[in-house]
């Protein structure tokens, strides 16, 4: 039995390594940081950035033996990137904080403005996956916060491996988000009715509820 529970900050030096292995390789990785030797130090500081502020907000789930990561929140309305967050960026990713900050522009651009839960990121240790882990922790969140009270959830899905993840838990696929001269990211949701903003033929699609 997988065993779900809410992360501290105690957990950081198991769970912001588990999510660098997770996120420092790929099409996005490459675009934000394009040397390789600084990659992973880069994504270390700017996870453990993302890590303590979500953590201290009560929205980051692990499981009982920090095999795996889910950091969620609540959103609704026009997502605004904060006050000084150019500046954070700065500190935590150097050279490379003009990049991370047109990523964040570009997801608050695209995100819904409807009322939903929002998946930032969900890792699992590379010797877990395949196990179950990750569907754990999305059938534990939809369980607890979504799916009692009728609501929805958005992701942006960063390949087709994890975009065949959350189908097989109801989610949907929206129109493509394009990075500025960089690669696409995918976004998904679940809820009975679709994003009011998505394009017409996407809010055609089936619900996915």
């Amino acid at each position: 039995m997988i065993t779900i529970r809410k992360a501290t900050s105690d957990d950081a030096t198991v769970l912001v390594p588990l999510l660098v292995e997770a996120f420092a390789q790929g099409p996005v990785a490459e675009w934000l940081v394009p040397a390789p030797g600084e990659r992973r130090w880069v994504y270390h500081d700017y996870f453990a950035d993302v890590y303590q502020r979500e953590v201290e907000a009560g929205k980051v789930d692990t499981t009982a033996d920090r095999s795996a990561v889910a950091v969620w929140s609540f959103r609704v309305g026009r997502q605004v990137i904060p006050r000084g967050r150019e500046r954070v960026l700065q500190q935590v990713t150097g050279p490379y904080a003009g990049r991370f900050l047109r990523l964040e522009r570009a997801l608050a651009d695209r995100h819904p403005t409807d009322p939903h839960h929002y998946l930032a990121f969900l890792a699992v240790a590379p010797q877990e996956r395949g196990k179950g882990i990750g569907s754990a922790l999305l059938t534990a969140y939809h369980k607890q916060h979504v799916d009692p009270r009728g609501l929805s959830v958005y992701l942006e899905a960063t390949s087709s491996g994890n975009q065949r993840l959350y189908r097989r838990h109801r989610y949907v696929d929206g129109p493509e988000l394009v990075l500025p001269g960089g690669p696409a990211l995918y976004p998904m949701w679940r809820g009975h009715h679709l994003p009011t903003d998505w394009p017409k033929a996407f809010r055609a699609t089936p619900s996915a509820g």
